[in-house]
């Protein structure tokens, strides 16, 4: 391969995902704010693990790193078509943690 294109799937789907992510999470928030979700007075560790939920964005970034090292590799068994394939775990990965840390702690009160 060319080095333009060398990785130009995981650059592609790594910020894709991101970007998915990020907007999930205020799409998320917003709504969950506007159907009267709320926290209880006095729960510190729900608003900690909001903001540590942030870091499932990362994992798309991860991902890249390791496909990119996997296809580097010698061994040559590491194709772009397990590459996409594992883009899919990934992503439901990076989802998941991102809903269970914006309900956590949160109630509904209507």
């Amino acid at each position: 391969m060319s080095f333009i294109g060398e990785h130009r799937l995981q650059t592609i789907l790594g910020s894709v995902l991101t970007l998915l992510g990020l907007l999930f999470w205020v799409m998320q928030g917003t709504f969950m704010k506007f159907f009267g979700f709320v926290t209880r007075d006095g729960n510190h560790t729900a608003h900690f693990i909001r903001q540590i939920g942030l870091l499932a964005l990362a994992i798309p970034l991860l991902w890249a790193i390791y496909t990119i090292k996997k296809e580097r590799d010698l061994s040559n068994r590491w194709t772009q078509k397990i590459t996409l394939l594992s883009a899919i775990p990934t992503a439901w990965l990076m989802f998941y943690l991102l809903l269970k840390s914006l309900s956590y702690g949160r109630f509904y009160i209507w």
